[in-house]
């Protein structure tokens, strides 16, 4: 699979919060290109795999493409010479991107990774269960890898198996707290550079790294 990571080279210090604010000014700025903020027409969300995520790595606000979402991707970054962060109009000194091609499959191997940034892996529904001892966070990575297969397509027939070692980690989304994790965890399948797993892919949640 091809996969193209673009880091937005500024003069300005940024924080993890602020990649939903990158996603907010991309959204309304290319707001006919879909892929940026995944809305069809005003208010209606459309559920699928985000083919466009925002990241914060190397302390650098970061655009994440896949696949055919990379040339509208690219084509679309260098009409632009500027961000804006909140009221902050930053301007744009270089766009390094960076493609690659790696597998995304269930492997004869078994990979080792760790989350580089919070693991969000429960909505309102488990959380309840998971405080109660009834969900396992094993599953719950088996089932996110099963996730992000099904939405690009991918049709899995082998087993996936993981095996995790977590802590818990409380972040704060829009002054809503959530309950998400940190950790390692052993998996057969092959899981690309920066991709994520879990909810809130799309601004940067759930970063998992190959160590």
């Amino acid at each position: 699979m091809r996969f193209c990571l673009t880091k937005i080279q500024t003069d300005t210090n940024f924080r993890h919060r602020d990649v939903e604010k990158l996603r907010g000014f991309m959204g309304n700025h290319f707001i006919d290109q879909d892929i940026f903020h995944n809305h069809k027409g005003d208010y209606e969300f459309q559920y699928r795999f985000p083919k466009v995520q925002y990241k914060f790595i190397d302390n650098q606000l970061c655009l994440f493409a896949i696949e055919d979402s990379i040339e509208i991707m690219q084509e679309s970054l260098r009409k632009l010479d500027y961000i804006q962060i909140g009221q902050d109009k930053i301007e744009i000194k270089q766009l390094n991107f960076e493609e690659y091609k790696d597998d995304f499959k269930v492997d004869t191997d078994l990979h080792q990774y760790e989350f580089e940034t919070i693991w969000l892996a429960l909505n309102q529904e488990n959380y309840s269960r998971y405080r109660h001892g009834e969900i396992d966070l094993n599953k719950q990575i088996q089932n996110n890898l099963l996730s992000n297969f099904k939405g690009l397509g991918i049709k899995v027939e082998e087993r996936i198996m993981a095996k995790g070692n977590f802590v818990e980690e409380t972040v704060s989304l829009k002054d809503i707290k959530m309950l998400g994790f940190k950790g390692t965890f052993i998996t057969n399948v092959n899981i690309p550079r920066y991709m994520s797993l879990g909810k809130r892919q799309s601004i940067g949640f759930g970063i998992v790294k190959k160590i």
